[in-house]
């Protein structure tokens, strides 16, 4: 393979891994359980205005739908691993479900003290 053909690759690669990451970043989840984020599950405030934090399973006119802890959340989410594989193409059980949420819920804006 030529230098030109190889940088091109290359070129084509940084692109692609770039593209992938702000993918990621502009991805928004919400607040509370983590799902990602679209237009037809945002959650609503009191006034029926869209909240572009919180999706409608966890946050309805304006209040969280549960009292839920942060552990209880996790628990109540790893119920939905197999959903959740449909839709990523991973195979992860509830248990590495839970594990994943442990680490990532204490960032989102409802858990962070």
């Amino acid at each position: 393979m030529n230098k030109k053909i190889k940088r091109e690759i290359t070129n084509w690669s940084l692109a692609f891994i770039i593209n992938k990451i702000n993918f990621i970043m502009e991805q928004k989840f919400c607040q509370s359980c983590g799902m990602p984020l679209t237009s037809d599950v945002l959650g609503t405030n009191a006034d029926g205005s869209s909240n572009p934090d919180y999706c409608i399973y966890c946050f309805k006119e304006g209040k969280f739908t549960q009292d839920l802890t942060m552990e209880e959340m996790i628990d109540h989410c790893a119920q939905f691993a197999d959903e959740m594989n449909r839709h990523t193409g991973q195979n992860l059980t509830q248990e590495q479900v839970k594990e994943r949420n442990r680490e990532f819920f204490p960032r989102l804006k409802r858990w962070q003290k």
